[in-house]
């Protein structure tokens, strides 16, 4: 035999050895439990009925931004951004001595960022209007971003001298009328704030602050800092506070000096401190201001039919009912089971592997309006009441990298937002549970925007500890979401394990040096974005689903 020959002979008898072999995929297929064994079906279920309500019990409260400002828009209309702001002495206690004469009264807030509804008015002048608060704001009620119940009243005469101009690019800054600070002076002077501090609200209420509306289309919404800029080095204020100066006397001997008195915004409650500047650094004042809205958008408020309309502020949110999610689920879960021979009542049976909300937007949607104008995220969450209060939750798992939290999806053109746990707790729940009558199993779709966050520290090891207790504070707000007990943000409470776990997970995550990219509720921006609604003749809004069945 040549070599040729050998060389074929030697391929036939490899390809016969390999021939040989048999793979069977049902190998130990026997060993697994028969409760253990699952088929897999998808689905994509048409979502037919989605409605476009007001967030009105979306909180008011801020602990970063004071946003004013106007827009106009053909769709949506008129939409007003106005603060409430109360100035808090930075001492227990106030000794204005006998006040000879005010040299000057002034606040100013830095500059953050801003949004508008036409490119090109991101520099227009805008007035300013400054007035007195009617009473002190009650810090303990729930101020929804719309105040529907009309708990923020003001006066309407300026406690402001001239007319403030802002131009979209620098500080806001107030200097308000000696009559003004007279009766700051006059109502508080000797008051110990660490217990009158109700008394010093009743005398000296605060301001509201708004701008001049828009003529036509256009307009601008500005956002200022709230938290008071403090160096602890230097022991310097650099920004966001208030500043009284007054040439007073405090000794007879002396004669009159110019003392000046310093102020912060917004206390939800008197930190009982000789000083606050001296033990407390940026960022950890109980500073808040109250940011309102109105839209009048609420004209546009029903079911979606070929759009579907969402809105920032407390403006005009996408809603789905959890009566028509568990529906639309159980039909499809039953018409499989039917298809394949099974009775349809093991549909509680069945496992949710995966569900996402799928909202579609028009596919020649220009990229300046996606950038400017449609948000990040639209996160899915559920409105939770009480007795106390209303508050909201989001549905995605933060510790979840690659879980899909509603990012928008530029290629697709779609938000799909995860909902697996929460659509297997809601098929699981008889139709004649309470969560179904309140509402409190409904999701909304509430706007996020990217915050870009730098933390340095010494430690870099604790970044497992920081996913771990994450992790911790997702489970027990769903355990405690479904099953009863304190939920997240209210059950009478604002703190609960929740939160205990994702401060100790915030510190761990802390102890390294890093810019992390997060995203956070946004009340501040103006979004205005369109997607398709049920009847679109385009795309329509759907739920896809992946579930488990077990096997006969």
């Amino acid at each position: 035999m040549n070599f040729k020959g050998k060389l074929i002979a030697l391929g036939a008898l490899a390809s016969a050895c390999l021939s040989c072999v048999e793979i069977n995929n049902e190998i130990g297929g026997n060993f697994i439990p028969e409760d253990s064994r699952y088929d897999i079906f998808s689905a994509e279920i048409p979502l037919d009925e989605i409605e476009m309500r007001m967030a009105d019990s979306l909180s008011g409260f801020s602990n970063s931004h004071i946003t004013i400002g106007a827009t106009k828009d053909d769709t949506f209309g008129l939409c007003k951004r106005e603060c409430a702001l109360t100035l808090v002495p930075l001492y227990d206690s106030l000794n204005f001595g006998k006040v000879q004469k005010v040299n000057h009264f002034t606040m100013t807030a830095a500059f953050d960022t801003t949004s508008v509804s036409i490119e090109g008015h991101e520099r227009i002048l805008q007035r300013v209007y400054v007035n007195e608060l009617e009473s002190g704001i009650d810090y303990k009620k729930l101020i929804d971003a719309n105040d529907r119940a009309g708990l923020v009243k003001h006066k309407s005469e300026s406690v402001v001298k001239g007319t403030p101009i802002i131009d979209g690019k620098t500080a806001l800054t107030l200097n308000f009328t000696d009559d003004f600070a007279w009766k700051l002076i006059n109502g508080t002077n000797g008051l110990k704030l660490s217990k009158e501090m109700d008394a010093y609200f009743k005398a000296f209420p605060g301001i509201y602050i708004y701008t001049d509306t828009p003529a036509s289309n256009g307009g601008r919404i500005n956002t200022f800092d709230v938290q008071m800029n403090y160096n602890k080095t230097s022991y310097y204020l650099e920004s966001n506070y208030g500043e009284l100066s007054v040439n007073s006397i405090f000794d007879e001997k002396k004669g009159p000096v110019d003392t000046t008195f310093f102020f912060y915004y917004g206390a939800v409650e008197f930190t009982q401190l000789d000083s606050l500047i001296t033990k407390y650094s940026n960022g950890t004042f109980p500073q808040y201001a109250i940011n309102l809205t109105k839209h009048e958008s609420r004209r546009l408020a029903g079911k979606a039919t070929d759009k579907v309309l969402v809105e920032g502020g407390a403006g005009l949110k996408p809603v789905i009912s959890a009566e028509t999610l568990r529906k639309l689920t159980i039909r499809t879960i039953q018409d499989t089971l039917t298809a394949h021979n099974r009775p349809s009542a093991d549909y509680s049976k069945a496992i949710i592997n995966k569900a996402s909300v799928v909202l579609p937007f028009a596919m020649d949607t220009d990229y300046k309006e996606l950038d400017n104008h449609f948000p990040p995220r639209l996160s899915p969450t559920c409105r939770i009441w009480t007795k106390e209060s209303s508050s909201y939750m989001g549905l995605t798992d933060s510790s979840m990298e690659k879980e899909n939290k509603g990012d928008i999806n530029r290629s697709t053109c779609i938000y799909s937002p995860d909902i697996t746990y929460h659509l297997q707790q809601v098929i699981l729940k008889d139709e004649s549970d309470e969560g179904f009558k309140t509402g409190n199993y409904d999701i909304w779709m509430l706007l996020m925007s990217i915050q870009e966050t730098t933390t340095s520290n010494s430690s870099s090891s604790s970044g497992d500890m920081s996913e771990y207790l994450q992790y911790l504070a997702y489970q027990n707000y769903y355990n405690s979401m479904y099953g009863g007990g304190s939920y997240g943000y209210g059950s009478g409470s604002y703190y609960s394990n929740y939160y205990s776990y994702m401060l100790a997970a915030m510190y761990a995550s802390g102890n390294q040096t890093s810019t992390t990219k997060s995203y956070n509720l946004d009340k501040d921006s103006y979004f205005k974005a369109t997607l398709c609604g049920p009847t679109s003749t385009d795309r329509k809004p759907s739920i896809k689903l992946v579930f488990s069945l077990p096997k006969e």
